[in-house]
């Protein structure tokens, strides 16, 4: 009950984090907080892709279930971000153990 406890509290302590704070070169982060994504939850509500293709093959909702009322950005859509800036992003939260869904994967 109490390492359930501590990983709850350092799930939400990680899920506060600025995105400035976990990583990120400076210019991914500035692009990040132009498009108002300034915290890592608000960056977990993203899909990697364009809306487009999010639409047409992404499975995030299917992944973050059906009360998820879907994603807060499409990545992709954001001015200057680029492939190689998502794959920065989704390589710094699957280091924050963010990860392991193969539809996020960044050579897509």
């Amino acid at each position: 009950m109490a390492a359930t406890v501590k990983m709850t509290k350092q799930l939400v302590k990680t899920l506060s984090e600025p995105v400035g704070s976990i990583g990120l070169t400076v210019r991914t982060t500035n692009t990040l907080e132009e498009a108002g994504i300034l915290l890592v939850r608000d960056l977990l509500a993203c899909c990697p892709k364009k809306q487009a293709q999010c639409e047409r093959q992404c499975d995030c909702r299917a992944v973050m279930g059906a009360e998820w009322p879907g994603p807060r950005r499409y990545l992709l859509d954001i001015e200057n971000f680029g492939r190689k800036t998502r794959k920065e992003v989704l390589e710094c939260l699957a280091d924050l153990g963010f990860g392991g869904n193969g539809d996020m994967d960044a050579n897509k």
